[in-house]
């Protein structure tokens, strides 16, 4: 029997960072192949490409953000253990 509520950080920050990963992943994947000869496949693979400081950033920021939520969520469990006098 389990009397404890679990409760996690959404992984939605996750789950978008790892699209913007795997979206690189295939833009670089195509860039050798030779589907590059159409024109808006390479400019698609292209614009991905250039900006790839930029997907790195927003991919961190959405790290962060999971990251900061998770430690947030660990410190109001705390705070309630603490108020119920559970915290060891």
């Amino acid at each position: 029997m389990k009397n404890e509520i679990e409760i996690k950080a959404k992984k939605y920050h996750l789950y978008i960072a790892m699209v913007i990963v795997a979206i690189w992943i295939f833009a670089v994947i195509i860039s050798y192949t030779p589907l590059v000869r159409n024109y808006w496949i390479n400019f698609t693979v292209l614009l991905i490409l250039q900006n790839t400081v930029n997907f790195i950033f927003i991919v961190a920021i959405l790290i962060i953000f999971y990251i900061i939520e998770k430690k947030l969520i660990q410190q109001k469990i705390n705070n309630y253990e603490r108020r119920l006098g559970k915290h060891k």
